[in-house]
């Protein structure tokens, strides 16, 4: 069931895209290769730190990962505390981590990335399936939006901090936003070099980046499966 939820987000994400771009779905599934993720990182090397949030928007960045769902895991959604939580997907993309977070009884998804087309699409998909979405970009890659302290129940924060620019300053404002006990899921892939997806200052700042978030919050027996790690704040 879970596997079928992702492969329908495929669908209602690019029918999303197909509104957005005016392009058919046929057109835009002849427009999608694999290859295009080496077109995408090619498409941010060498920029400027302004320049980077219209590569990130770009509508191939849409398109690829309308077609690629499969980083998500069960068992990051199944087993948190989802029923009734209003939700922040912090560098949500299309937004399929909140489209399979919805189907455990969400009830209200903030979804933030760069402006574009990824997070037009996930605005737009979202709301289709009837869904209470709030979207707050984020406009400047140096400066994360001011969230409400004690905003939010859970926070996704999925495939993202190893592009971010800030993360030590990324975590601390969400970290302000989330409710003491609340769930924090998050990833940070260890880039072997910097390549314009994967920032310099995120491979510096890493590791004291994931000490703060160690030292505000209490890792779960959910983090088994690497390299998502479930915590909750103290």
């Amino acid at each position: 069931e879970f596997n079928s939820l992702k492969i329908l987000y495929n669908f209602l994400s690019l029918c999303a895209l197909s509104e957005l771009s005016n392009k058919t779905i046929n057109q835009l599934s002849e427009e999608y290769k694999w290859e295009m993720k080496f077109k995408i990182r090619d498409q941010a090397l060498g920029l400027k730190l302004n320049e980077l949030s219209n590569a990130w928007g770009k509508e191939n960045v849409a398109l690829f990962n309308c077609f690629n769902t499969i980083k998500f895991k069960q068992k990051v959604f199944k087993k948190i505390p989802l029923y009734g939580a209003k939700v922040l997907d912090f560098g949500c993309s299309i937004g399929c981590a909140s489209f399979l977070a919805s189907n455990y009884g969400t009830i209200k998804h903030t979804i933030s990335d760069v402006p574009g087309y990824p997070l037009d699409v996930a605005e737009k998909a979202l709301k289709n399936c009837g869904l209470d979405v709030v979207k707050r970009p984020i406009n400047n890659p140096l400066s994360p939006p001011n969230y409400e302290k004690n905003e939010f129940d859970v926070i996704y924060c999925l495939h993202t901090l190893e592009h971010t620019t800030t993360p030590i300053k990324t975590c601390e404002s969400i970290l302000n936003s989330l409710k003491r006990g609340g769930y924090l899921i998050y990833t940070y892939y260890k880039a072997s070099a910097p390549d314009g997806i994967n920032t310099i200052e995120a491979l510096e700042q890493r590791e004291e980046t994931l000490k703060l978030l160690r030292d505000n919050c209490t890792r779960t027996n959910i983090d088994s499966l690497k390299p998502f790690v479930v915590g909750i704040k103290k």
